[in-house]
């Protein structure tokens, strides 16, 4: 795929992904080809995504917003009902300006010649995010019982079957061992307790899942300067900036011990 702005190729070097995508009011038209293309079309063999952004005119001209999301009106989800968390809530608010028109100086008038266009968006959001379930130990395999720990509920852990096996001293009865049974008194009880104060679930299934703070915050710029030299020639410089930190929650974030802040990613 072919990312294309005012002509030139946006197109990042190692993904290949687009590597500025200009906010809505910063775009004047876009095109999608996906065969025969003109000549003046090449690079890669798949589709070819064409956006050209805006020019300024002879007249000023502007446009703002702000959306505002919140998380007052969601339902919770089945999964955070299920394991008794509450729902996810989200705080979006995604805003912006554009300006364009001729660009005038002391003793310069641009019009009909010389124009300029920006446009800015942002994102600030903020959620309290769900991580996904961690199978963890039920009260009966922290006591050891590993008889219906099998992926259907209704067998022994082969796993742990194995592991017995060749190691008497953690389940000295072969009977108990080949159902995966291990002695309670073998369990570190320092590490059980641990587990047991932290690593329970109230799920049947013995899934865990916790929550916590993601950030996806933005910043887009787009900018623009049309110059008319004569009425069959244009020269066009566009600029674009973009700026993505966003946090992730960590695996086991919220539960004691483990970090809350998450992976951060620019």
């Amino acid at each position: 795929m072919t990312f294309l702005i005012d002509g030139g190729v946006n197109n990042n070097l190692l993904s290949n992904a687009a590597v500025l995508n200009p906010n809505p009011d910063a775009v004047e038209e876009f095109r999608i080809l996906t065969s025969n293309y003109n000549a003046e079309y090449g690079r890669n063999g798949g589709g070819i995504v064409s956006v050209v952004t805006r020019s300024g005119t002879n007249t000023f001209h502007g446009s703002a917003y702000d959306y505002i999301r919140n998380a007052d009106f969601n339902a919770n989800s089945f999964f955070n009902n299920e394991f008794g968390l509450p729902k996810d809530t989200l705080k979006r608010n995604q805003f912006g300006a554009s300006a364009g028109g001729p660009v005038l100086f002391p003793k310069f008038n641009g019009r009909n010649r010389f124009f300029f266009f920006v446009a800015y968006q942002g994102q600030r959001q903020t959620q309290l995010q769900s991580t996904s379930k961690t199978q963890v130990f039920t009260p009966a395999e922290l006591n050891g019982d590993f008889s219906k720990s099998n992926a259907s509920g209704t067998g022994p852990d082969t796993n742990v079957v194995k592991f017995l096996q060749p190691y008497p001293y953690f389940q000295p009865n072969a009977a108990l061992a080949a159902q995966g049974i291990i002695d309670p008194a073998k369990i570190n009880s320092i590490a059980k307790n641990y587990i047991k104060n932290n690593l329970l679930t109230t799920s049947p299934t013995g899934f865990l899942a916790s929550q916590g703070s993601a950030q996806d915050n933005r910043d887009e710029l787009t900018e623009k300067v049309d110059l008319l030299i004569t009425q069959a020639d244009r020269l066009t410089v566009t600029l674009g900036s973009s700026r993505n930190p966003t946090i992730a929650p960590f695996q086991f974030a919220n539960i004691p011990g483990y970090p809350n802040d998450g992976f951060v990613n620019h």
